[in-house]
Order: C-alpha cells, then structure tokens, then sequence
C-alpha cells in the first residue's frame, strides 16, 4: 500500500544524515542554509567506539572480541578501511538473552564472523546511499530499472512494504520491509533504535539475533518446502530421499565448514522425467537403490571450487552475470580412484536481448551437463525463470547457504546429473562396456583412440575394408571425435558445425537437433542426427565427454569420386584420406556436374574460396551436366564469357551448411498431405549474390524444387548431401536465374 501522495509529488529525498532537509535558502552569496526536521546527532566515534561505549551491545562485543584481527572488528573500529563506510544492523544484549542465552562464543572465530558481517550492509547503491551509510529514510524499495525518474523515489512514501533485499558483506541478502509507518524491520527482528550516528558509519539496534542462511545439509533435505528461490523451480523431495539415504558419507560433504560448495538440485518433475526414460529406479530410493549408489549421485551433483561458490550475480545493466563460464569444467564431490568426476558449464545466448545503462546485453541461459539452471534476472528476458520480484529487489538467483562460517550455494536445475558406473568412467571404456562386440569398440581396440560419437550397428564383417589400414580406422575414430568443448545434446540447434579430431581438425561434421515434443524445453522430445545419422541414444556421460550412439557409421574421405558422408552401406570400396573440399567435389569425373565446374573456374577468386576450408562452409546448388547440356550449344560460349557469370554462379551458392532435411523442413501432418501436383513451402536461402534469396519446396516422397522468388520452381534436387570438409553439394536439374539477369545474345 501507498499513502496518498500524488505521483507528481514523488521527488528526491534530501537529508543531512537521519535528517530530511524541508527547506534550502540562500544565506548571502556564499552561503546556504538547510532547514532540517530534527536535530543532528553527534557521533561519539566510530562504530566500534559507539558499541563499546554503550551499555545495550556488551554480549555483541564480546562476540567480536573472540574473532581473528583484521576482520569485520577492524572494520568497524577503523583501523581497516572498507570499500564505503557501513551499516550495521546490531542486536542489543536482550536479543541474547531471548533466543541463545549466550553470546555465541560456542561457534567458531569464523562462524561468528561470517554471522555479523551477515549483520552488515555492503557498499552503497544509488539511489539509496552511495556511501554506505544507510539512515533508516533510506532503506524503501526502488522499482527495478528505474533510473533518475520521480517515481523512484514512491518507496519512501509507502506506509508499509515487503521484499527490499539489500546484499550484506556475507553477501547473502537481507530483507527489509516497513510492517507499519515508521517502523522498519530486517529479516524477523524490529529496529527498536534507528540511526546511531558513527563517524564510519550508522548503527540500528535491533531486537533479535538475525538468523543466518542454513547449512547446506538443511536446504538439501527442504523436500516440499524449499525456500525461495528454490521455490521457483519447485520441489526437491527426492533429491532429499537420495541425502537421507546416502548417509554419513554426504553429510560430512555437505556439513564441512573448510570448503566453499555448490550444489545443484534437481527438482521432484526432473526426477520423474528420469525415472520415466529408465535412467534411475522408481521411488522410494530406499527400496531401490543402495547407500553407495545414492551417496554417487548426490556427490556427483556437488561441486567443489577454492574461489568460492558459483552464483549468479545479476545487475540493472548486467541481469544474467554470473561466476559460470562458458565450456568451464567444474570438479564435483563424486571421485573414482581418488580422482574427482568433472561436469561441464555451457552458456547459451537467447534471442531476446536486454537493454541497460551500459548497453545491450543478451540473454542467456547456463547449462551444466545436459541441465539448465534456473536462474533470475533483474529485467524480463527468455532467460528469465523466477517469479517477478517484489519492487525494489534484485531477484534471488542463488539459495544461500553457511557451513560453520563457509559461504556456499544451491541452485535448482531442470534434469538430474547422471554419473558415469565406478567400473567404465571414460567414454572408451563405456564405449566397450556398451557393446562389446560392436565395430567402433574393435576399432577402439586397434587404434587406441576415444570417441565423442560412437557407432555400433555395423559388424567386422560388413566392412572389411576398416582393418585393411590403420591410418583409415585412426581417421575413422577420429571423425567421430570432437576434441574441442564437450556437446550435450542440448547444446546443439538445428543446423551446428562441429570440429572433429580427423584431418587435423580440418573435418567438421554437421549436427542437427530439432524438437518434436512440447517438453524440449525441459530436456526432453528432441531428434539428433550427425551427418544424418539418428543419434539412437543420447547423453551418455563419462569422466572425459559424453557419448552419443547413432545408428550408423560416420565416414570421411578425400577420394573425389567417393565423397560421400554419413551412410556407409552405400558404398562398396573403402574409403580414403584427406576430405575433399567443394572444388575437389565438383570436379570429379562422376560428379554429374563437372561442366558447372569448369564455369566456376573461370571466377578465380570463387575457385579459390571452394577449395579452402579456412575461408568457410558453403552449400552448393550445381546443376547437373545433363542440364548443362539442355542449354543450345552456340549460347553457351556467350553465357560462359558474360559479365554476369559471376552473379549467376554466386547465386547458386548459399553460405553455411544445408543438408537436405533441412530444406524439406515440412511438418509431419504436411507431408502425408502432400500427393501429387501437391507440394509445400521449404527453407529461404540467403545466396552469394547480394540481396538475393533462394526458395525451397517440397513435395510427394520428400522430393525437392528449388527456384526464384516469384518464378515457377523449375528445378529439382536431384543427388542430394555430397559432403565435403568445407561444406554441402546438391545436384539440381537446371540453372536458376534472378531477378534482372539477362539471356545474353
């Protein structure tokens, strides 16, 4: 609720420490007098000289006498400078007496510090206090983003408010609201005694000890109550069922004071989704899974890091700044064989963009493995996953936790973290333990090598050919290899380039992942193809990467007359090494499209950027020499000397990679429509050309056209994915022209 003061009234607050000034008069020429509604208080000393002298703070003192020199003590007294002067929220001697009955000094030097620093602002912030010191006329709620507008300034009018989280230097937020006029509290204590001026600062006494943020045992075992943020997400009874049934093992992880954690939890519908797709057992764990397996699991969901926990640290300018850093591995709690199991960092940019003082900023969204964190921002954006935030806060993205002093945190992820078995870590050995038997694991066998992509439907003896060279089963290994970031399924969009290992690098292959269902957002429903490969099984975790089963054998070649990726029983020769480029592809002898090769060997500089890989991936659109052959003989030598041979090529080129199905990106439910004379719009390309576009469409069979904005749509693909390093060849059935080309005479 608001008072009733018109909106137009709402203007900056101007005070003389706890004073607001009602009046400014000028004195002369030199002077001004401020009229103030109170008199000044004069400060006895610093903050610390101020507690000791008073008779109200004596088992607080004592409390800060027990901590180590050149902490919060030193602070208050002066003697170590801070960052601003500081505001401390101090609870008298009968906060003590109501609710420990002692001073506290049971706990340790570093728990009773890391307590009272709780009690204490952090630097100031405008509109606020850019000093630090925070008078209680001070302490209202901004709405967020508002920046140098009256209405900033409606908090102070209000005669009650809820939700003002202000950051402490523990760095957990306090909250702050006014449960009437003029009476202010913080978390569950009342301020019996507002601004106790100090010459580093102010003090408000308050009426109890504020309680800390619980341990990280505590929050993991919230089950159907978690606190906020955690609510947000949902639920977490059954990663509380895993904590309870693991046993000591994890509560001395989770209890220890000595390490900063970061532990992330799944919520209650991720395990029922993980449950569902035979991941885990069904519930009660404690009837399916044993203490050791448990312990694994939640372990595995723990990390541990030196510089301390990983948080989201969102600001007006900057709402999804966080300690996550793109591909950065994170050692969890889980070891095997004294080593700790990594889990890997993604960070993905939206399309939605957010716009503060420093500029623009796009939102993005932080995975670890194959889950996303929930996570707030101080302005909407599709990243935004929080309930909207009362006025004046900054959204909670982390749950804080304080083990004996140890500031740690919990976040709430959308899929449970799937450890790899204590008997097959790597992505080798889980290769071997999967199938045995299978091809890729002889091949792993013969070379030594570790695969991020694995095939396993081809036997020895459907291809010989693979043990004939060693050389050619290494580069086979290693096109199924991607060395150079760790790709969950998640991670990969509809059209994606990724390096692999063969060639030096120099062979990429194309993913696909389209979502088929409603819950791809959440994980699940989508189809992964490499190289039009289907990706049977997805998301194998391992200690070094994450494995993906497809259901056929990725091959790469620099044999032109053979350069076909993705489907080995086509072929009936081995194939050889390096990859071939798009210009070793056209001009091939069984290319279909040799003669368009010659046309574009006479643009020298076009030549050159199709047969180097390092000057990018392009699709192709050649026709065929048959429809070369269509064109009357004596025009040819006109077309091919004419000065807009060079537009007319590009034209046929289209930048980045198109396979096939992602031209005929036509719905299910339109396909079985499609018989016929009947066909369906496809993918718009953008060529070569400048400003000029290529269409698709797709009809009966999965047949493709491919024409000219406002022109029939006169040529089919007819041989479709010839793969090479540097990108994709489709053969079509005639030369396409734009707008404004002219038939030379």
């Amino acid at each position: 609720m608001t008072a009733d003061v018109p909106e137009g009234l709402y203007g900056p607050i101007q005070n003389i420490n706890n004073a607001n000034i009602t009046e400014i008069k000028a004195v002369g020429a030199k002077y001004t007098m401020y009229v103030i509604d109170r008199p000044l208080q004069a400060p006895v000393g610093t903050i610390w000289d101020t507690l000791v002298a008073s008779p109200h703070f004596t088992k607080l003192v004592a409390a800060l006498n027990a901590t180590e020199s050149g902490g919060l003590r030193d602070m208050l007294a002066g003697t170590t400078v801070p960052a601003s002067a500081l505001t401390l929220f101090a609870p008298d001697d009968s906060a003590y007496q109501s609710l420990l009955g002692s001073s506290g000094a049971a706990q340790s030097a570093a728990a009773v510090e890391v307590l009272y620093c709780y009690h204490t602002l952090a630097q100031g912030r405008y509109p606020r206090s850019l000093n630090g010191r925070h008078f209680s006329q001070q302490l209202f709620p901004v709405p967020a983003g508002k920046v140098l507008t009256r209405d900033v300034y409606a908090g102070f009018y209000a005669q009650h408010f809820t939700g003002l989280q202000m950051p402490s230097l523990a760095v957990p937020p306090l909250s702050i609201s006014k449960i009437a006029p003029g009476q202010l509290s913080v978390q569950d204590a009342h301020i019996t005694q507002p601004d106790i001026t100090a010459t580093n600062g102010v003090i408000h006494r308050i009426s109890a000890l504020l309680h800390p943020p619980p341990t990280v045992l505590e929050l993991a075992l919230c089950g159907t109550a978690p606190p906020e943020p955690l609510a947000y997400a949902g639920t977490f009874a059954a990663f509380g069922e895993l904590v309870a049934l693991a046993g000591d093992v994890v509560n001395a992880t989770l209890s220890a004071g000595d390490t900063p954690l970061t532990v992330f939890m799944p919520t209650d519908a991720a395990f029922d989704a993980a449950i569902a797709a035979g991941h885990l057992p069904h519930r009660p764990f404690g009837q399916s899974m044993t203490s050791s397996e448990a312990a694994d699991l939640v372990l595995y969901h723990t990390a541990m890091t030196d510089k301390g926990p990983m948080l989201f640290r969102p600001t007006a300018d900057s709402p999804f700044a966080s300690d996550f850093t793109d591909t950065q591995p994170i050692a969890s709690a889980h070891t095997v064989a004294g080593q700790a199991l990594q889990l890997w960092v993604h960070l993905s940019q939206l399309n939605s963009t957010h716009v503060g003082a420093a500029g623009s900023d796009f939102d993005q969204e932080v995975f670890l493995n194959n889950a996303r964190l929930y996570q707030c921002a101080v302005a909407e954006g599709t990243g935004h996953s929080c309930a909207v935030p009362p006025a004046g806060s900054v959204p909670p993205s982390n749950a804080y936790a304080l083990n004996e002093g140890t500031l740690c945190a919990l976040h709430a992820i959308d899929a449970v973290l799937l450890p790899p078995p204590r008997n097959a870590t790597g992505v080798e050995q889980r290769i071997v333990s999967m199938n045995d038997t299978g091809i890729f694991a002889e091949l792993l066998r013969s070379v030594g090598g570790l695969a991020a992509y694995a095939a396993l439907s081809r036997s020895r003896a459907d291809m010989p050919w693979l043990y004939e060279s060693t050389e050619l089963a290494a580069e086979v290994v290693a096109y199924h290899v991607a060395p150079a970031q760790v790709h969950f399924s998640r991670y990969l969009n509809e059209s994606q380039r990724i390096v692999t290992a063969a060639l030096n690098s120099s062979a990429p292959v194309l993913a696909s992942a389209v979502c088929d269902t409603s819950d791809c957002a959440a994980g699940g429903g989508r189809t992964v193809t490499i190289n039009g490969q289907l990706a049977i099984i997805t998301d194998v975790t391992a200690a070094d990467g994450v494995l993906h089963v497809l259901n056929g054998v990725l091959l790469v070649s620099a044999q032109p007359l053979k350069a076909i990726n993705g489907r080995a029983w086509v072929l009936d020769v081995p194939l050889v090494v390096p990859a071939p480029t798009i210009m070793d592809l056209l001009r091939a002898s069984d290319s279909g499209a040799s003669m368009w090769a010659e046309w574009v060997s006479l643009d020298e500089e076009l030549a050159a950027m199709l047969a180097d890989p390092e000057k990018g991936s392009y699709t192709i659109f050649a026709p065929a020499d048959s429809a070369m052959l269509a064109i009357p003989e004596r025009r040819r030598p006109a077309i091919q000397h004419d000065r807009q041979l060079a537009q007319l090529l590009r034209f046929h080129l289209s930048p980045g990679w198109h396979m096939s199905h992602m031209l005929s990106n036509a719905t299910e439910a339109e396909r079985q429509q499609l018989a016929g004379e009947r066909y369906c719009s496809g993918t718009t390309l953008q060529t070569q050309r400048t400003d000029c576009e290529m269409h698709t469409q797709v009809g009966e069979g999965g047949l493709l056209f491919m024409g000219t904005p406002g022109w029939p749509f006169s040529a089919d693909v007819i041989t479709r994915d010839l793969v090479a390093s540097n990108g994709v060849l489709h053969i079509i059935s005639s030369v396409l022209t734009y707008d404004g080309y002219r038939l030379p005479a």
